[in-house]
């Protein structure tokens, strides 16, 4: 999934603006930014279970400033992955119903099927939202919108 905001900062600005939210520290939830990488990446805090939320970044000149990118992922997993997660969990969960009844045993199971990916989706979702306030905010403001691939 990619978002796209447009801001009046040029490009440099754009990219000092991050570098510097890089070295900060004390942060609740830190963002790290990996600008070496092509293109470069950034990452959303420590998560103990599941991958983080990070965005690949692209920023394009403008006529009038920069456009800046987010392709939005799972850790080094595209962002439709946990929503693909959770699809086959409900299809799995579903499964086991149909074939093994409404056993207490595959009720478990199936309950276990559909819980964790829609609490990885969930925790994906969060963190799209979190990631994209925190670089609306370096950005004056800017708000990030869905954009075609």
């Amino acid at each position: 999934m990619h978002v796209h905001t447009l801001t009046p900062l040029p490009v440099d600005e754009v990219m000092h603006r991050f570098c510097k939210a890089n070295n900060q520290t004390g942060d609740a939830r830190r963002m790290s930014f990996v600008m070496q990488r092509t293109p470069p990446k950034i990452f959303l805090g420590e998560a103990l279970l599941a991958p983080r939320p990070a965005a690949e970044i692209a920023v394009r000149s403008q006529k009038q400033g920069a456009e800046v990118v987010l392709r939005l992922m799972w850790g080094p997993l595209p962002a439709p992955f946990p929503r693909a997660l959770a699809a086959a969990g409900i299809m799995l969960a579903l499964l086991i119903l149909v074939a093994f009844q409404t056993t207490a045993i595959a009720v478990a199971a199936a309950s276990m099927f559909v819980l964790l990916p829609m609490i990885a989706l969930a925790y994906q979702r969060q963190g799209e939202y979190e990631l994209q306030a925190r670089l609306s905010a370096m950005l004056d403001g800017a708000t990030f919108s869905p954009a075609r691939h």
